[in-house]
């Protein structure tokens, strides 16, 4: 009996040997395989952290160029009525160059080349007809650049105008 006990025994030591270290084995492969994983998921981690970094500053990018540019416009808008209003040819083209409206209206519903007709300023008008301003735009009371220059007596304004096609 003791024979086949201890033969058993010899068995069950080696067979528990084999598995232990099978099952270790095992154990070593899973933790060899989940550091690999744990070094993926890490990196991943930190490129998910770099890319959202990326975004903010891109949006933050973006919202400062879109607070330059509402600064800027209102800005040649003003220069534009201003520089029509003093025949200031440089101060015309500044204020197109940083994105004025050739057309916009102030808060009198008057365009640039209305405002350089009302003071007879030919140049200026020259210069905005030439850049696209609309010869025929209605103001308030339906008020036109030629109806304008025909009140600041300039005959070669209101013949310029007429050139251009206004009515």
């Amino acid at each position: 009996m003791f024979g086949k006990t201890a033969l058993g025994f010899a068995l069950l030591c080696m067979a528990g040997f084999a598995s232990n270290h099978l099952v270790g084995t095992a154990r070593g492969a899973s933790t060899e395989m989940s550091g690999k994983q744990t070094r993926v998921q890490t990196r991943v981690q930190r490129h998910e952290r770099q890319i959202a970094e990326l975004q903010r500053k891109v949006k933050s990018l973006e919202t400062a160029q879109r607070m330059q540019a509402a600064q800027n416009t209102p800005k040649a808008t003003m220069n534009l009525h201003d520089a029509a209003k003093t025949d200031s040819i440089p101060q015309l083209r500044s204020a197109l160059n940083a994105g004025a409206k050739v057309d916009l209206k102030n808060s009198k519903d008057e365009t640039p080349l209305m405002v350089a007709c009302a003071g007879g300023k030919i140049r200026a008008a020259r210069y905005l007809l030439v850049n696209g301003a609309d010869p025929s735009a209605k103001g308030k009371e339906r008020a036109t650049p030629l109806s304008l220059a025909n009140k600041s007596g300039n005959q070669d304004l209101m013949t310029m105008l007429i050139e251009y096609g206004a009515r």
